[in-house]
């Protein structure tokens, strides 16, 4: 692995600069508008940012009856880079984008990841460095998503049901000190909102949303006022440990009984469910089908065999989706949010789950809060939380990340000034 290089430091006016810039071009008078400074006091900030390539011309305004302007924005590749890595139960994915969030490269492995947490970090590292090429800046920041609760002051675990070996393991420090860089530590649902709100769909989020994960358990990111919602500690969103169903003895891998997780999120959960429906509906369904006689059924094979045209599994796939929008439906009366997006795209069959949860929520939400709800599938599929994990790396660099679990080894890193609290 090279040797890693010193992170840049800059002012809070210059990250407000490129924070500005970030999602447009904007000419120097609008950004001098956009930060309440004056032209003057900005010069000499723009001119050492244009210096280190971090801000690039890129052409003139509109004309607006006088000289067109010339127009700035984040520069490229080889002024600096950041990184996005997703540890999931099952699957490793990293990510190298530009402080704009141009994607550079991408690495991507399914293993195992709670065997072993160090082996599995060491293989994020070594995916990480093989993913930097020689013409990329230094790595200024490193963004990280788990499916865990983290601990916003060390970027350990706190609580994590699928991975338990991973509890108190400091995972921030530990990329922060292999790379001498700034590592930032999240969520993968608040990871995965980030990336949605960055993702392109067919109309406008707008500024308070949900984003619902539905793959290897359940989870919502949750964004208001354009700002992600972490909640106090850190653990809001976790709607998978819902209790859903109090006649269900089954215990959740976090302890109690009856959670959302384990009613339609396990594959003995999707075995028992599948089982009452061949009894509940026998007069309706054919007598055979490809689920009869599994051990293991996953909402992914249920999906595949509903697009295959199995009955059995198109109603499983209703009843799904019914249980997850009767979930929904109580949260959207509650916080009455302008979208929710099912980020369950790859699902094959996911419009008829879609179908589902959509006809639940307006059959049982309150009227007014559905009245301009937007559903709508992700924008960014099965890559919504590495992307989100490279967001909040960019948005660590800039200062915008907000009270999340920050580790840095260098003494070059400077603390993020202006932090926007989430």
């Amino acid at each position: 692995m090279p040797p890693p290089s010193p992170p840049l430091s800059l002012t809070a006016i210059q990250r407000g600069i490129l924070r500005a810039v970030r999602t447009r071009p904007l000419t120097r008078a609008e950004i001098a508008l956009q930060l309440k400074l004056s032209r003057s006091t900005l010069s000499s900030e723009i001119l050492r940012l244009l210096d280190l390539g971090l801000l690039a011309s890129t052409g003139l305004d509109q004309s607006h009856g006088g000289r067109r302007s010339g127009l700035l924005s984040v520069g490229g590749a080889e002024a600096a880079v950041v990184a996005g890595v997703e540890i999931d139960a099952v699957r490793l994915r990293v990510m190298i984008a530009t402080l704009g969030m141009q994607a550079l490269t991408s690495r991507h492995v399914e293993t195992a990841v709670n065997d072993d947490p160090q082996e599995t970090l060491d293989h994020a590292a070594t995916l990480i460095a093989d993913a930097l090429e020689p013409n990329f800046g230094p790595l200024v920041a490193i963004g990280v998503s788990l499916p865990a609760t983290i601990d916003v002051l060390t970027g350990a675990p706190v609580v994590a049901p699928s991975m338990p070996r991973w509890i108190g393991v400091p995972v921030g420090s530990y990329f922060a000190n292999r790379f001498a860089t700034r590592a930032l530590t999240d969520t993968d649902l608040n990871a995965l909102a980030l990336g949605e709100s960055r993702a392109s769909h067919s109309a406008p989020l707008g500024s308070s949303f949900l984003v619902l994960k539905v793959s290897e358990g359940l989870g919502c990111g949750i964004v208001i006022n354009d700002t992600l919602y972490r909640g106090s500690h850190g653990a809001a969103g976790e709607v998978g440990h819902i209790s859903a169903d109090l006649r269900d003895s089954t215990v959740c891998a976090c302890g109690n009984r009856g959670c959302l997780d384990v009613t339609i999120g396990t594959s003995d959960a999707l075995v028992r469910m599948r089982d009452h429906i061949a009894v509940r509906d026998r007069d309706l369904l054919p007598a055979e089908s490809v689920l009869d006689q599994r051990d293991e059924l996953s909402i992914a094979l249920i999906g595949q065999a509903t697009v295959d045209g199995d009955l059995l599994a198109v109603t499983l796939l209703k009843e799904i989706g019914t249980r997850l929008g009767f979930m929904l439906a109580g949260i959207i009366s509650f916080f009455n949010p302008s979208s929710v997006v099912i980020s369950g795209a790859t699902i094959p069959g996911h419009g008829v789950l879609l179908s589902a949860i959509r006809r639940t929520i307006y059959e049982h939400a309150f009227p007014g809060s559905t009245r301009r709800l937007q559903i709508v599938e992700s924008g960014i599929a099965e890559e919504g939380v590495v992307i989100g994990a490279t967001v909040l790396a960019s948005d660590g660099f800039l200062g915008t990340a907000g009270r999340v679990a920050f580790s840095t080894a260098a003494r070059e890193v400077a603390e993020l000034p202006e932090v926007v609290d989430a």
